[in-house]
């Protein structure tokens, strides 16, 4: 199985920043964990980045599909004064809506956040562009102060 992990934003694009924590370098740390978590599992991880650099939506999904990759699993920090988490797909009744619940599920049960669903978000380029089943993770709120904590 190969798998590609996307820590969302980068370099010049922090993404979201609350609480002292910016998404793009928890989301990065994150990934790396992750994936460190399922090679010992003997999955084949491939990441679209390992550092704090900036990579185009459109190099990130090139990647992927180049790869004939498995999945696609972007993850991300959200921001909006909400908490929880949440789970994006592309349309509902897809094997990225299997691969979502189970995700979403074991997010929610591990860390004890508010579960705030699958949801359908046709419009994200990395899911709507990839050729693989592929979902992103909203892990938590980095400007909600318990949220951040967790993150």
């Amino acid at each position: 199985m190969k798998i590609i992990i996307d820590p969302g934003h980068g370099g010049t694009d922090p993404g979201a920043v609350g609480n002292g924590i910016y998404e793009s370098d928890v989301v990065l740390d994150v990934s790396l964990k992750v994936g460190n978590l399922l090679e010992k599992q003997g999955i084949n991880i491939i990441y679209t980045r390992i550092d704090d650099k900036k990579i185009t939506l459109d190099e990130r999904t090139s990647l992927a599909n180049l790869q004939n990759a498995d999945y696609f699993i972007s993850i991300h920090a959200n921001s909006g004064g909400g908490t929880g988490t949440e789970t994006l797909i592309y349309k509902n009744g897809s094997t990225a809506e299997s691969l979502a619940k189970v995700v979403q599920k074991y997010i929610v049960d591990t860390l004890s956040l508010k579960d705030r669903g699958v949801k359908v978000r046709s419009d994200l380029w990395v899911l709507k562009r990839t050729i693989m089943p592929a979902i992103l993770i909203e892990l938590a709120f980095v400007d909600n102060v318990n949220d951040s904590k967790l993150l």
